[in-house]
């Protein structure tokens, strides 16, 4: 197997894991509070969720993005060059990707996710809603993408 094909084995399995735990999240969690106020008022484990829910929504953004780099790759595409929007624009015409400005959002989702600890309650609720959103979006993808490889594995 190329080293692509082991990559792409390894961050299947990754997000195979990072789907279930991103479900399991949100049914710990429960429905979105209607705004900080009510989202201050969580019990321990819905916190606890609602924390895991940004942590699973930050890592699977990643882990598919490394995916879709390991297939543009995987052609012969030299991804050192491109830039996120450019590889989300090339997923969404494979159809991986629904929308490209929507995986975007998620991009930035991410980033902001990854560098930056929201320490306002609105914005702590604003981001939590923004992770609630991109769920659909990110468990869609991931199983676009599931599919995708389990029909056309790396070689």
């Amino acid at each position: 197997m190329s080293p692509e094909g082991e990559i792409a084995r390894a961050l299947l399995a990754r997000t195979h894991a990072l789907v279930i735990g991103l479900g399991e999240a949100l049914d710990l969690m429960g429905a979105l509070p209607a705004d900080a106020d009510a989202m201050a008022t969580m019990g321990a484990l819905e916190r606890t969720a609602s924390t895991a829910l940004l942590k699973r929504v930050e890592q699977l953004e990643d882990v598919l993005m490394r995916l879709f780099r390991t297939l543009l790759r995987a052609d012969g595409v030299d991804t050192s060059e491109l830039y996120n929007r450019d590889i989300a624009n090339r997923m969404e015409k494979r159809g991986l990707v629904d929308d490209a400005e929507a995986w975007m959002t998620i991009v930035r989702l991410r980033n902001r996710l990854a560098h930056e600890y929201p320490v306002g309650r609105d914005e702590q609720f604003d981001r939590l809603a923004e992770a609630c959103r991109a769920a659909g979006v990110l468990r869609q993808t991931a199983t676009a993408v599931i599919r995708h490889l389990e029909t056309r594995p790396i070689a």
